[in-house]
């Protein structure tokens, strides 16, 4: 019987991943990946302070504990709408959230924000 290894969704000519798996020799799962990735040619990305991304993953390239990291994406939600993050740090204060305008990297400029 085969695996699941992709499964994609194509909406207006875009293809996104919705879930990858990977499985041991034995066949069983042992790993999985859910979601899409955000584009590695920030083309959908604005305003990056003190930011790396690789793949589907945005950290911190700021050595101090200072709240100047940032970055903003092009798009905006127009009606009903969503975002969703994940933390992979729990010995740090994560912040996200919407604005209007991106005036600067600081959690200040945050309209609606979410801390972790």
């Amino acid at each position: 019987m085969g695996r699941l290894l992709v499964q994609n969704q194509t909406i207006d000519g875009l293809t996104t991943t919705i879930t990858s798996n990977t499985y041991d020799q034995r066949g069983q799962l042992s790993k999985k990946s859910v979601g899409g990735e955000i584009p590695n040619t920030l083309s959908g990305l604005k305003d990056l302070v003190n930011v790396a991304i690789s793949g589907n993953e945005i950290t911190s390239t700021n050595s101090s504990n200072s709240w100047s990291n940032g970055f903003a994406t092009i798009e905006q939600i127009d009606a009903d709408g969503y975002i969703q993050w994940r933390a992979s740090s729990t010995d740090k204060g994560v912040m996200i959230g919407l604005s209007l305008n991106n005036t600067d990297a600081s959690y200040t400029s945050i309209d609606y924000a979410l801390y972790n």
